[in-house]
């Protein structure tokens, strides 16, 4: 596999899919790469850690679950300004070929990459690393928000 382990800082994944083996296949993926791996089982879970977390973090999101589904979540994260700045997302799905029109509207917009299982662990972990990245930029931006009395403006807009 493809090797992260120089990494400078330490990455940190959430692994959103109903499938028990995904999710362990994953984990044990990365956890070899050197990240720190949380995990939830539904779009629900999911969506309860992105807001706890303080954490920058590379959601690995399947499309089909239980509860709320991985359109259900990007529709949550594209009405989250706080959300979509914070975290980055890759779109796990079986069914690529036949994702709905909003769906794809929303990857697009964005920047969600789409990943069809079954999905080669090298291709994973190169997303992962280029989201990882991109995470690392919003990270950035995150730090320089400063709260406005009619919600979050970036503080050093031009600075970057």
């Amino acid at each position: 596999m493809g090797g992260m382990g120089g990494m400078a800082r330490t990455s940190v994944a959430l692994i959103v899919d109903d499938d028990t083996d995904i999710r362990s296949l994953v984990r044990t993926a990365l956890e070899e790469e050197g990240w720190d791996v949380a995990e939830a089982v539904d779009g629900r879970a999911g969506l309860r850690h992105l807001r706890a977390d303080v954490r920058s973090l590379v959601v690995l999101l399947d499309y089909r679950m239980p509860v709320l589904d991985g359109l259900d979540v990007l529709r949550a994260v594209a009405d989250d300004p706080w959300l979509t700045m914070r975290h980055c997302f890759l779109l796990l799905t079986a069914n690529a070929a036949t994702l709905p029109t909003e769906l794809q509207a929303l990857a697009r917009q964005l920047s969600v990459p789409i990943l069809a299982k079954p999905f080669d662990l090298d291709d994973l972990l190169a997303a992962m690393s280029q989201a990882s990245s991109a995470g690392a930029a919003a990270a950035v931006r995150v730090a320089n928000m400063s709260p406005a009395a009619d919600g979050w403006e970036l503080a050093h807009l031009a600075a970057s």
